[in-house]
């Protein structure tokens, strides 16, 4: 069993080098926002996946939400 999880392993090294990378990346950049004297409250910015990911939720939910230049239809006079 450990040589078909080693063999699995050793197959995809360079799928789990290039994960451990990324994540990596993005705790780092997390780390350096949070120190103040290297960031200033003005210049932080939120991690890169997080700004992607609510990018995609606002164009995903872009049909389903109202737009502020549609009238109201629920308050007739």
């Amino acid at each position: 069993m450990f040589k078909k999880i080693g063999s699995f392993i050793s197959e995809r090294l360079s799928l789990f080098v290039g994960i451990g990378i990324i994540v990596a990346g993005h705790w780092s950049w997390l780390k350096l926002q949070n120190v103040p004297y290297l960031v200033s409250d003005a210049e932080r910015k939120e991690l890169p996946l997080l700004t992607a990911a609510k990018a995609i939720k606002r164009k995903v939910l872009a049909p389903f939400t109202k737009s502020d230049n549609e009238p109201d239809k629920s308050s007739t006079e």
